[in-house]
C-alpha cells in the first residue's frame, strides 16, 4: 500500500524540482544556433548532476526528443525517396535508415528505458531512507551516504525531496548540520508499525 502511494507522492511536482533551465529553451536554442543548444544541454546536466529526480526528467525528455527528431527523419527520407527515381537509390536509403536507427533510434529508446529504471531505482532508494531515518532513527546525511553508498549531495537532495512530499512529518534538513531534525521527537518506531517520528542521532546516543 505504502509503495503504491510513494509512487503518487513521487510524480507530485515540488517548486525545488523545477529544472535549471527550460527544455523548451534548449529546444529553442537548437534550432537557433546549435553549438548554443549543446551548451545549455550541458549547463543543465551539469547543474542536475546531484538531483536524483530531475535527472529521471532529463533522460526521459532527450528520449523523446531524439525519437521524435527519429520520425522527422525518417519521415523526410521515405519522402524524398517516393519523388525521386528508385534506380541508385536502394544502397542511399539503406544507408540513411542504418544511420537513423543507430544515432537515434537506438539511443532514444535506450534513454527512455534509462529514465524508467531510474525512477525504479529511486522509489527503492527512497524507500531504504524512511527506513534508515524511520526505523533505526539514524538522521545524518554523511551517514545515510556510506549506507547507501551515495554522494552526500545526493543524499541530502533526495532527503530533501521527500520532507517537502510529507514522508517525515514536523522535520526540516538542518544544511549546517547536514542531519534531519525532528521538531516533535519520538522513540523510533519498530519496522511492523506505522513511521512516527523520530529525534536526531544524538538524541538516540543519549537514550
Amino acid at each position: 500500500m505504502h509503495q503504491s502511494n510513494m509512487e503518487e507522492k513521487s510524480d507530485v511536482r515540488l517548486d525545488m524540482d523545477r529544472p535549471a533551465i527550460e527544455g523548451v529553451v534548449i529546444v529553442l536554442a537548437f534550432l537557433l544556433f546549435f553549438p548554443a543548444g549543446l551548451l545549455l544541454a550541458a549547463i543543465r546536466l551539469w547543474k542536475h548532476r546531484n538531483l536524483s529526480y530531475q535527472k529521471i526528467d532529463d533522460w526521459r525528455n532527450a528520449g523523446v526528443t531524439i525519437l521524435v527528431l527519429f520520425v522527422l527523419l525518417a519521415s523526410l527520407f521515405l519522402f524524398l525517396n517516393s519523388v525521386t527515381s528508385v534506380e541508385g537509390s536502394m544502397s542511399t536509403l539503406f544507408t540513411l535508415w542504418f544511420i537513423l536507427i543507430i544515432f537515434f533510434f537506438i539511443p532514444g529508446v535506450f534513454m527512455l528505458w534509462k529514465s524508467k529504471q531510474s525512477r525504479k531505482r529511486l522509489l527503492a532508494r527512497y524507500d531504504s531512507y524512511r527506513q534508515i531515518v524511520m526505523w533505526q532513527g539514524i538522521t545524518s546525511v554523511h551517514t545515510i551516504a556510506e549506507m547507501t553508498w551515495l554522494r552526500p549531495a545526493v543524499v541530502a537532495n533526495d532527503l530533501q525531496r521527500l520532507i517537502g512530499l510529507g514522508e517525515f512529518p514536523n522535520a526540516y534538513l538542518d544544511m549546517n548540520s547536514m542531519a534531519i531534525v525532528f521538531q516533535r521527537p519520538v522513540e523510533p518506531t519498530a519496522p511492523s508499525d506505522l513511521p512516527q517520528e523520530c529525534t536526531t542521532e544524538e538524541d538516540f546516543r543519549k537514550n
